[in-house]
């Protein structure tokens, strides 16, 4: 009978011992989730859909990613070569000093360029002066005719390699001055929408 009471005593120990239900067998009742690399996964490195990745267009820090969806692209341009043919043509000329207005949006750099032209033919090349600390303006000799010509105004931007162009027009007047160095003649300038 003892011996009975020992084997029925060691398979109820057994029982215990391979978890059937003792203090030591305790289950997590929030267990962690762990969620397997892939689009469903926000914190899987490759998760095209994470903020921080850098092929994500939302990601404010890409680099790639446009600073205005809704601002047009405007075509660019390489450095123009203008200059004024053949001088002895022209019998007579003008001065023009002349400033950007921050309107134009335009940053201004000593490689710009700023020309004057009556048609398709150039007239005349300004050149970039600094009056004082941070103050410039554009000074040019234009040649013409003296046949009441019309003169365009055409700015390039070396930083943007945008070119611009003054949508309305200035008579040439044989030995006049448009503006001066104290009060320089402000620049309409539109940018140039297509090539």
């Amino acid at each position: 009978m003892n011996k009975i009471k020992f084997l029925l005593l060691l398979f109820v120990f057994l029982i215990a011992s391979c978890g059937g239900g003792g203090d030591d067998d305790v289950t997590d009742p929030n267990p962690p989730v762990v969620t397997p690399p892939g689009p469903d996964n926000p914190d899987d490195p490759d998760n095209p859909d994470d903020p921080d990745n850098p092929d994500n267009p939302d990601d404010p820090d890409n680099p790639d990613e446009p600073d205005d969806p809704d601002e047009p692209e405007y075509p660019t341009f390489e450095a123009p070569e203008w200059k004024v043919d053949n001088y002895s043509r022209y019998e007579y000329s003008m001065t023009a000093y002349m400033s950007i207005p921050a309107s134009a949006g335009i940053e201004e750099d000593w490689n710009d360029e700023l020309a004057i032209f009556s048609s398709s033919e150039c007239r005349g090349i300004a050149e970039r002066l600094e009056i004082e600390d941070s103050v410039h303006i554009w000074v040019a000799l234009i040649y013409g005719t003296g046949n009441n010509e019309t003169l365009t105004f055409k700015y390039y931007s070396s930083k943007s390699k945008h070119m611009y162009q003054s949508p309305s027009y200035v008579t040439f007047r044989p030995d006049e001055h448009m503006g001066d160095v104290d009060s320089p003649m402000s620049l309409d300038l539109g940018i140039v929408t297509s090539e």
